[in-house]
Formats: C-alpha cells, sequence, structure tokens
C-alpha cells in the first residue's frame, strides 16, 4: 500500500502513549494521513520533487532489471558464461552510477530547499493584535476557574477543542501564561498529558515548519534500488 509524508505540529498521543513526536516527518498510509491532517496534527509535505527523482531511479531499476534477465535467458551461442557474467556486472554497475548521480541531483535540490525554508523560518513574524491576546488570556483563565471547581478531565478537553480554533497569534499569546499554567498541570494531570498540551500551545505556523520538514526528507531518492542490491548482492 502507498504512504504519504507528513509533519506532525503537535504530539500524537494515543491514550498515554506518545504514538508520534511533534515536528516529525512521517510516511502513513493515506487513511491515517487524512486523518491526522484533518484533526489539525499534521500538514501534509510536498514530495513533488523528490517524487520525480524517486520516479526515475526506479524507472533505471526496472530497466535494468530486464536487461540483466534478458542477458541471463539468452541463447546467443557468443554469450558464454563469462560474457553473461562480465555484460551484468557492466549493466549493474551503469546503474549504480545513473542512480548515484540521481542522488546527487537530488542532494542539490534539497539543499537548495532547506536553504529557502530556514530564510522563511527567520523571517516569518508572529504579530499578536490586542484582540488575540485578551482572547488568550480568556482561554487561560476559563482554564485555571474549571480545573479549581470542576472535572480536570472536562477542563483539559475544553481547553484542546479550544486550541483547534485559535490561529497562531493567539497561541503565541498563551506562550506568556506558562508560569500560571505549569504548576496547575503538574498539579492536575499527568507529564504525559502536560506535554502533550504544551506541545499544541507551541503549534507553529506552517511557514514556519517547513524547515523541519525539508530536513528530514530522505538524504537519497534510491529506497528501491538499495532494496534490489540487498536481494541481489546476496545471490
Amino acid at each position: 500500500m502507498s504512504t504519504e509524508y507528513i509533519l506532525t505540529t503537535g504530539a500524537v498521543v494515543e491514550g498515554e502513549q506518545m504514538k508520534h513526536e511533534a515536528k516529525t516527518l512521517i510516511a502513513v498510509e493515506p487513511g491515517e494521513a487524512e486523518s491526522l491532517v484533518n484533526s489539525g496534527m499534521a500538514l501534509r509535505v510536498d514530495t513533488a520533487k523528490l517524487d520525480k527523482y524517486e520516479t526515475e531511479t526506479n524507472r533505471l531499476v526496472e530497466q535494468a532489471k530486464k536487461e540483466i534477465s534478458a542477458m541471463r535467458n539468452s541463447g546467443n551461442p557468443a554469450h558464454t558464461k563469462e560474457v553473461k557474467e562480465y555484460e551484468i556486472k557492466q549493466i549493474r554497475q551503469r546503474l549504480e552510477d545513473e542512480v548515484n548521480e540521481i542522488n546527487k541531483q537530488w542532494q542539490a535540490e534539497k539543499a537548495e530547499m532547506e536553504k529557502e525554508a530556514t530564510e522563511l523560518y527567520h523571517t516569518y513574524e508572529v504579530k499578536i493584535s490586542d484582540k488575540e491576546r485578551q482572547k488568550a488570556n480568556q482561554i487561560k483563565d476559563d482554564f485555571l476557574i474549571a480545573v479549581a471547581t470542576g472535572n480536570a478531565a472536562d477542563a483539559m478537553a475544553d481547553f484542546k477543542e479550544r486550541l483547534n480554533y485559535v490561529n497562531h497569534s493567539t497561541l503565541q499569546a498563551l506562550k506568556s501564561h506558562y508560569s500560571e499554567l505549569s504548576p496547575i498541570l503538574d498539579d492536575n494531570f499527568t507529564a504525559t498529558q502536560k506535554r502533550t498540551l504544551l506541545n499544541e500551545i507551541n503549534r507553529e505556523p506552517q511557514e514556519r515548519l517547513a524547515t523541519a520538514a525539508v530536513r528530514q526528507l530522505p538524504d537519497t531518492a534510491d529506497l528501491n534500488y538499495r532494496m534490489w542490491r540487498a536481494v541481489t548482492d546476496r545471490k
């Protein structure tokens, strides 16, 4: 089954278990990708450039496999055992050289992508309006009062639900209330629950997540080639 690259915007937790760390590039099945993206826990990553190089590598691998098979099964009298071994070795070497060249091209492309993403990361600013500061303060106050007077689990669920509907400026404003939130979280929730909530508050805008995504993309575009080599080199 095909997989899709997505970048987690916050920690993905199942029960009390950490399934995926925040800002982690993961390859998952399309159904899980859709679920995480729709819930706001992940962003889709554009892998069109990587896909281009991987597609070319896969084409070359398939071509080499056909040539090797044809040589092995050749009935040409001139194709003695020694000739077949030599020709197959040449095909494999040509393929390795071609894949190495593709990897160099991809690595250069990735370096340029990372440079552009890093520039965007350092120049992007989160501006906070008075309205957004007030909203952050209200969310914080409502949570603290709810924990003190009601059910802590319900207070946490409400807090996290409200975070799904605020922008990054409001999240940035919420960070200034860490000193008030931290002891309440320590006293009423598990370390995992606290970490998950803080990761939600620390969720960054897509413009600042590009660097994390690009850096975690594969350094090579030759997965199928390496898998094929792992099998054929043992024969």
